[in-house]
């Protein structure tokens, strides 16, 4: 039996620390890189929004709006602005690049909103006659250096940790416990990655009843092995029961990937476009937040629209008279979003088996209305002529590992040069790190199906014969650590210039395991039917816990003083 439940543990509550604090607290840090090999190549790629230009000569520095690259004459040209009190503050940084600088994301009281400043781009420059609202001409040789201004999110993170969880810490604890003991997640998946298992991510999230069951498409992190073997685990209080398992092994052109959709089908992905532009709720600009993979998330916590859904509007450029796109996704349901859930789970208070049991044995339910009218998955839309269409859903993936999700677009009838997509979803219910567009048709992939050789639960069952077919013979996990080792020999050989993408199919449902005593809060329960109630539920609870927090926070003040 592998030991897996400390260091799952230790990031889930790391994470829920993370997001409670971000909703309370304001001190953030960026750092600086430096690039003296100067091209106007470079330049032209950072004069575009949100990034914010600022000229320093000497003492002096101005803004530069209306920026143009001019190839002929080497030459860098605007106009120089007064710069606003935003940007005023951190024209000086420490002296090292990399270091951190502290910035302030939230102003209060006498203290300046500062949150562009991860925007800002600093060019210093030589031997020009500066004056406000002037057209300015500058020679490339002419330009020292560039500094670029990034969050530094080590520092931040760190900051959070150490800087408020001394005053906070009592109220984090008992949060964290009380999730860990609800925690509503689904199947992990473990896969012998040649040195070890790693944690590859979890199957059929949301299909909480039995008429939820759905297949489930999971790139696994390997490449090119002899064999794979791995583990399908429970370690959470629920019962698993899975249907059917097998390998699907896509061979396709090296320097390509591929990804499947919620639906099974393969779509070849060559060259992803970052979006030019991400606006939500058409008042926050978040696309450095999506340009990249990396540890910097949109959070879906703007609280602008209503019911506090968000909607994040990408804007790509169009490549050529494409009929087809791809929209890829990197993102996970949230932690908080998860413990959301517990919460509301507990509103069926003693009622709660009775209500699985019954939701369990429905035959005309639809399995993405009410999750996509609530906010649990993210609904995509594209414009065309004006008008958004509805194109699919990205289904749940859990909270626990990103996955990148793929959403095939139609562009047939699209006639722009540039592509709008539009992504809805609840408050707080997703983290997304990336967003890209891909233009590559889709071809005809060799797709090879790869049963098992051999599974075998922790308590020596071969469960071979229950995986085989999607049927009524199901593994079942009924407890904690309770597991099922699967193994795959029979892989294909991959042909010259080409590679393999190993995807695990599998299909089932669980159920979670709830000994509540309350009884059923039904006129609260009641407001659920009604769409967007659970982004308000969750908006609610996280008011609750900053207030919680802040009060905590006073406290300890208080007492400190004394």
């Amino acid at each position: 039996m592998l030991n897996r439940n400390p260091k799952l543990q230790k990031r889930i509550a790391l994470f829920l620390i993370l997001v409670f604090l971000n909703g309370t607290f304001s001190c953030y840090y960026y750092t600086y890189k430096t690039d003296s090999a100067l091209t106007l190549e470079k330049i032209d790629k950072l004069k575009n929004s949100p990034n914010y230009i600022i000229v320093h000569q000497a003492d002096q520095a101005f803004h530069l709006s209306r920026v143009t690259v001019n190839q002929d004459s080497q030459m860098l040209e605007g106009t120089l602005l007064i710069l606003p009190p935003d940007h005023l503050k951190y024209l000086d940084t420490k002296p090292q690049p990399g270091s951190s600088n502290r910035y302030l994301k939230k102003g209060g009281k006498g203290k300046v909103n500062t949150p562009y400043v991860v925007n800002e781009v600093h060019i210093y420059i030589a031997g020009q006659s500066l004056d406000t609202d002037k057209q300015i001409a500058i020679p490339l040789t002419s330009i020292e250096k560039i500094e670029i201004y990034d969050p530094d999110t080590n520092a931040t993170t760190a900051s959070f940790v150490l800087g408020t969880i001394l005053i906070t810490v009592g109220v984090i604890a008992i949060v964290i416990l009380i999730w860990l003991a609800t925690k509503s997640s689904c199947p992990f998946v473990y896969v012998n990655n040649g040195a070890e298992y790693v944690f590859a991510g979890e199957i059929y999230s949301g299909a909480i009843f039995k008429s939820l069951e759905r297949d489930d498409y999971l790139v696994l992190p390997i490449h090119q092995p002899e064999f794979i073997e791995l583990y399908v685990s429970n370690q959470l209080k629920e019962r698993q029961f899975i249907n059917q398992i097998n390998l699907l092994q896509v061979n396709h052109p090296i320097g390509t990937n591929v990804l499947p959709d919620r639906h099974g089908n393969m779509h070849l992905i060559k060259s992803l476009t970052s979006p030019a532009m991400a606006m939500v709720n058409d008042v926050e600009n978040i696309t450095t937040l999506l340009q990249e993979k990396d540890s910097m998330q949109f959070y879906f916590n703007s609280e602008t629209a209503t019911n506090y859904f968000n909607e994040v509007v990408l804007t790509f450029p169009k490549a050529g008279n494409s009929n087809e796109g791809h929209l890829v996704l990197t993102a996970k349901n949230s932690l908080w979003g998860d413990y959301v859930f517990g919460e509301f789970t507990k509103l069926f208070g003693k009622s709660y088996p009775e209500w699985i049991k019954k939701q369990g044995e429905k035959t005309n339910i639809e399995p993405g209305k009410w999750a996509t009218e609530q906010g649990f998955a993210i609904k995509v839309e594209v414009e065309i002529n004006g008008h958004w269409k509805y194109i699919d859903i990205a289904d749940l993936v859990g909270p626990l590992a990103f996955r990148d999700l793929v959403v095939p677009i139609d562009l047939r009838e699209h006639a722009s040069d540039t592509v709008k997509v539009k992504l809805s979803a609840g408050f707080m219910l997703w983290d997304l790190d990336f967003a890209g567009l891909d233009f590559t048709p889709d071809e005809k992939l060799e797709i090879l199906t790869i049963e098992p050789t051999s599974a075998t639960t922790n308590k020596g069952d071969n469960t071979l014969a229950q995986l085989k077919e999607k049927d009524r013979a199901r593994v079942e996990q009924l407890s904690i650590g309770d597991d099922v080792k699967i193994e795959f020999k029979n892989l294909a050989p991959t042909l010259a210039e080409q590679t393999s993408t190993f995807i695990l199919h599998s299909c089932g449902y669980y159920e979670h395991v709830r000994d509540y005593t309350n009884p059923p809060e039904m006129a609260k329960l009641l407001t659920f039917k009604a769409p967007g109630r659970f982004s308000i539920f969750s908006k609610e609870l996280l008011d609750e816990a900053n207030y919680i927090l802040t009060q905590t926070s006073i406290s300890a003040s208080t007492k400190s003083t004394k």
